[in-house]
């Protein structure tokens, strides 16, 4: 009656993205967690880029319609679950590995860096809820 619309999300799908949370956060945990890994080497798996067919004309061969996993989404995704909707206490992740700080060649800004501790901590309590191996 009041003209608005409210939808809820299953708990694997997140809000305005493409893929489940079980493929952004293991990606994403990998990229913050690992100082070697760029977001352009962070889309890849087994050193191939992730590729994608459209909907309506999937074919078995590669074309100019084949689309792979842009270094950008991985980012976005990283900011995402980084996000304060996604906020997860400090206290919360308790790794024996000590505190995590994310690489220094990663971010250039505080806010940066936040995100990307913030990030950790969303992905490895979901890694822990779920028990879902790293890719």
């Amino acid at each position: 009656m009041c003209g608005r619309t409210f939808t809820e999300y299953p708990p694997f799908a997140v809000a305005h993205k493409r893929y489940a949370l079980a493929q952004l956060a293991p990606r994403a945990l990998r990229y913050v967690e690992d100082d070697s890994i760029s977001y352009r080497k962070g889309v890849l798996q087994s050193y191939l880029p992730v590729f994608h067919w459209p909907l309506d004309g999937v074919t078995e061969s590669w074309s100019d319609d084949t689309r792979a996993l842009a270094h950008s989404t991985l980012y976005r995704w990283v900011s995402a679950l980084g996000a304060p909707s996604y906020a997860i206490p400090e206290g919360l992740i308790n790794r024996s590995d000590g505190a995590f700080a994310p690489a220094d060649w990663k971010f250039t800004t505080d806010e940066r860096r936040d995100t990307l501790l913030a990030c950790w901590r969303c992905c490895s309590l979901l890694g822990l809820l779920t028990n879902h191996a790293p890719l």
